[in-house]
């Protein structure tokens, strides 16, 4: 019988999503009104619905005019209901300001701007990509309010989201008010970061963490030190050692090698395609922390060493943008293999 339901529900659906497409495509901004709002009775305005009926039957049965006044003052009531609680959402204007970037699994929140252009303000309005996640608020007269609605995510790559409900019940909850907008935008989920017990950072630091490792050489004076008959001439510190002429100083040079850190994919101990992009991730958020130059070498590519926001912006959208499955790219892994580590 749940079966036959939900089969029954989906094929009265399926016309209704075909017009609400029709009627309201995508865009950025959208001000409701009456081409786009629907409203229905809630169980509760049935209810009253229900009860306005009996009461007029037993009026025109028994004849008494007091309950004909209760049974007209009732409908009254509920056809102000309708006017209301449709006018609560009438002229309100929902732009798409942005979004924020989070991982697989997180809650990704939309910034909405609800704002209305008359004199009457909006009560307990409801937004909300899923019943689950349902963000309430009202709208003083002449002013506007920024909403931020979450939407939940499960996987990484480019988001679509559903069409954003816009659902009033102000004042009386006998009607429910709503309509349904689609936005002309797309959000870009990172991968979920997962740790790796394989590399752990005190390694990658005494391997090749920093761009510019101290070490002798002559590039840049770093400190004076004794003086030893070996020293050549000019490398004899003669102001500091006219002060001290029994016991001259040499300068001491250092020079900077540039050793960068490449994450490679085909390094990556996990299972799985899907588990190397995700401690790919989590390194490059643990190495974001430190004052490290680090670089990706992908299946498809690779990115040279940097540091900075930017960078690791870069590296989590690329990571991001990876292909679902590594079955298509052997020739790419090869390639990756053999680039500089």
């Amino acid at each position: 019988m749940t079966g036959l339901n939900q089969t029954l529900r989906r094929w009265l659906q399926r016309p209704i999503q075909r017009w609400i497409k029709r009627k309201l495509p995508p865009a950025q901004q959208v001000e409701l009104g009456l081409s786009n709002i629907m409203i229905l009775p809630t169980r509760l305005g049935l209810g009253v619905l229900v009860l306005i009926a009996l009461l007029f039957m037993l009026a025109i049965n028994y004849e008494n005019s007091m309950v004909f006044a209760v049974c007209f003052a009732l409908i009254a009531i509920w056809l102000l209901a309708l006017h209301w609680t449709f006018r609560s959402l009438a002229g309100l204007v929902l732009t798409f300001k942005g979004c924020r970037h989070v991982h697989a699994g997180d809650d990704l929140g939309f910034d909405i701007q609800v704002a209305t252009n008359d004199q009457r303000g909006r009560y307990a309005i409801e937004l909300f990509w899923q019943p689950q996640q349902t963000t309430r608020f009202d709208v003083p007269a002449h002013q506007q309010t920024l909403q931020q609605v979450f939407y939940p995510t499960t996987k990484r790559g480019y988001l679509k989201p559903e069409r954003l409900q816009v659902v009033s019940y102000y004042p009386l909850m006998l009607f429910r008010a709503w309509s349904s907008v689609a936005f002309d935008t797309q959000a870009l989920v990172f991968p979920k970061p997962l740790a790796s017990q394989a590399l752990d950072t005190s390694a990658i630091h005494s391997n090749q963490s920093s761009r510019h490792d101290a070490a002798a050489g002559f590039d840049e004076l770093s400190s004076v030190r004794p003086y030893i008959s070996s020293d050549p001439l000019h490398h004899i510190a003669w102001k500091a050692s006219a002060k001290r002429p029994a016991n001259w100083v040499s300068k001491q040079f250092e020079q900077h090698q540039d050793q960068r850190l490449w994450l490679n994919y085909q390094d990556m101990p996990g299972p799985d395609h899907e588990s190397k992009i995700s401690q790919l991730c989590y390194w490059c958020l643990q190495l974001q922390q430190q004052p490290v130059d680090f670089g990706l070498v992908l299946l498809d590519g690779s990115i040279e060493p940097n540091r900075g926001a930017k960078h690791l912006i870069n590296c989590l959208t690329q990571l991001a943008l990876q292909p679902i499955t590594a079955t298509n790219h052997t020739t790419g892994a090869q390639d990756a293999a053999a680039a500089p580590r």
